[in-house]
């Protein structure tokens, strides 16, 4: 911004470019993500990028895992330790021999 605040400035037809230089070739791009960087870098090389794998290219979040007796500990053993942690917080202490 040319001005203190920015507001009535008018915006830089270059923001937000990324110049990807390699040897004598540049490229550019408006793009952070990983395939199009990769992408741009490899153009730039003048290269060709490696050939893909057999891997999905997303596989997706949260990891789901598979467990037969989870529900058992989340809805049955879980809070049976906590009423039971509770209940032994609740109970009165036994008097000690020093505090006769």
């Amino acid at each position: 911004a040319t001005s203190a605040t920015g507001l009535f400035d008018r915006p830089d037809p270059s923001y937000g470019e990324v110049w990807y230089t390699i040897g004598r070739q540049r490229g550019m791009s408006r793009s952070t993500t990983v395939p199009i960087v990769l992408e741009s870098i490899y153009r730039a090389a003048g290269i060709q990028p490696p050939a893909q794998g057999a891997d999905p290219p997303y596989p997706g979040y949260p990891l789901v895992m598979h467990g037969r007796a989870r529900w058992i500990i989340f809805f049955i053993l879980w809070p049976l330790v906590v009423l039971l942690g509770w209940r032994m917080s609740r109970r009165p202490s036994t008097p000690s021999l020093s505090d006769l």
